[in-house]
């Protein structure tokens, strides 16, 4: 799904015509499309009589995410901005992708945030908590690439060697071949 979403967001980079959809539209889209979805998984929650929340629409693989996704998409690709503090953090996003599962089992040995469900606070624990998780993913990320950089600029350079001479043999190759 993560792959669907950067195909869906890379395509809409090169290929959507700006002129024919306005940033007014376009977030209007999203917030019908965010709000559509949050009353579905409401309105499912409420039918299962409160035995905990019911959230199909609030999945990376429904419909509903992937219209707010483009509709979010298209109105980032309208907005032009600078951000450092964004730009820092969007180094990190592979290594938080693959890191968060492992983080969230760390942290679960110590801090058990189902005791919450339940609780009033519950959106400001899991907001501290998803912070912490991308906290401890980027500095996992930020150590793996102080220990590792060495290694992978040798690799690197081995594999452009090797590439290097791959060509330069073809070349030898398709010279030899041509006709004079």
């Amino acid at each position: 799904n993560m792959l669907l979403m950067y195909f869906v967001g890379r395509y809409i980079r090169l290929y959507w015509n700006e002129e024919l959809h306005s940033l007014k539209k376009t977030i209007a889209l999203g917030t019908g499309v965010i709000l559509l979805g949050f009353i579905l998984n409401l309105v499912l929650t409420l039918l299962r009589g409160g035995k905990g929340v019911y959230a199909p629409f609030a999945r990376d693989c429904s419909c509903i995410i992937i219209i707010a996704s483009v509709a979010i998409f298209m109105a980032f690709k309208k907005i032009r901005m600078r951000s450092n503090v964004i730009n820092q953090i969007a180094k990190h996003v592979v290594s938080v992708y693959l890191f968060e599962g492992a983080m969230r089992t760390f942290l679960n040995q110590f801090f058990d945030i189902t005791l919450y469900t339940d609780k009033w606070y519950l959106f400001a624990v899991l907001s501290v908590y998803v912070l912490v998780v991308m906290a401890g993913c980027m500095i996992l990320d930020v150590i793996r690439s102080i220990l590792a950089k060495p290694i992978e600029n040798k690799i690197c350079s081995a594999g452009e060697k090797g590439f290097n001479r791959i060509v330069e043999g073809c070349e030898k190759l398709r010279s030899r071949c041509e006709p004079n």
